[in-house]
């Protein structure tokens, strides 16, 4: 909690340690920000509150804005440390959030759950030395490409058993056709893991702008092109493609569980 909204300098002294033992240094900044309590100062609400839809969303930009901030002091201190060129960055997270208008520090259909709200987050890869800068909204890329990216990135190959691509390869991202997603509930039962049903939301997946949403209580279709925030149920006219996206998501987890 107090990282990022209090202070940056452990991550600073991490890297002055590092710098100090002539060591390669991985950072994993785990910042709470822009989670609730959407405390942002006021210099940075003061932007946003004539300017949003109400103020429970000014709040929420505000927080996003402190992220930005702490962000940056990081990447400014790595400059200042003659590092930058060197580091590879990596930036995403782990569910989209659409604030709630009419109350502070909540949202609405998006975090924890399957739509396009909750799962199409962002992905940044930046490596001033390697990577052409470069803006991509419609290619399929997975957090499962992260690990991968990173491997290849520092000549190592991956394993087998992972199936993430090269984030940097555009014609690997070309070549991929679709990606699947499983969502839980928040808590996990450490006793239940080896039942992947247990906790179950849904599953999903996405061909290219098909979508399946396959709850343990149904299935719904959408055309994500002309429907890109999920709305329109198509399953109930389309019967044929909800069976081709069903044996796909079948078909996945078959192969999982054969690995």
């Amino acid at each position: 909690m107090k990282i990022g909204r209090e202070t940056m300098q452990p991550i600073y002294d991490f890297v002055d340690k590092a710098q100090a033992n002539e060591q390669p240094f991985f950072i994993w900044y785990g910042v709470f920000l822009p989670h609730a309590p959407h405390n942002a100062p006021d210099r940075l609400f003061n932007k946003y509150k004539d300017i949003a839809p109400d103020e429970p969303t000014a709040r929420y930009w505000a927080n996003v804005e402190w992220l930005d901030e702490g962000c940056g002091q990081i990447v400014d201190y790595l400059k200042q440390k003659n590092l930058y060129e060197n580091t590879i960055f990596v930036f995403t997270c782990d569910n989209g959030w659409v604030q709630n208008p009419e109350r502070m520090n909540s949202s609405i259909r998006s975090k924890r759950e399957p739509v396009e709200a909750g799962i199409r987050t962002p992905i940044f890869i930046t490596h001033e030395a390697t990577i052409e800068a470069a803006r991509d909204k419609e290619t399929l890329a997975s957090n499962i490409d992260i690990a991968t990216t990173i491997l290849q990135a520092c000549d190592i190959d991956p394993p087998t058993e992972m199936t993430g691509l090269d984030l940097r390869d555009p014609k690997a991202l070309q070549d991929r056709d679709r990606v699947f997603v499983d969502v839980y509930e928040h808590d996990s039962d450490l006793d239940r893991l080896e039942d992947l049903d247990d906790g179950l939301v849904a599953r999903v997946v996405i061909d290219g702008w098909d979508k399946l949403i396959a709850r343990p209580s149904g299935s719904e279709l959408y055309d994500l092109k002309n429907d890109p925030d999920d709305r329109n149920d198509l399953s109930a006219k389309n019967p044929d493609k909800l069976q081709k996206l069903t044996r796909l998501i079948t078909n996945w987890m078959s192969e999982g569980a054969a690995k």
